[in-house]
């Protein structure tokens, strides 16, 4: 499972539930700058990952690109 393809999926869920890396930080008590790195480096912790989809309601294994 290649993370490039789960951020991607991950960021349009977002934009399409209309959850802002603001929000994100916000409920996750981190810096919005944090959360933005995070979704758009290459490389996160499955910690923070796990975090984002649970504040997101997101499912890893729901995701289109893994299937």
């Amino acid at each position: 499972m290649e993370f490039r393809n789960i951020s991607t999926e991950l960021r349009r869920i977002l934009k399409d539930r209309k959850i802002t890396y603001k929000d994100l930080a916000k409920k996750l008590g981190r810096s919005e700058s944090g959360i933005k790195k995070a979704l758009t480096g290459e490389d996160i912790s499955y910690n923070r990952l796990e975090e984002i989809l649970k504040v997101a309601e997101v499912d890893l294994k729901t995701l289109p690109s893994l299937t």
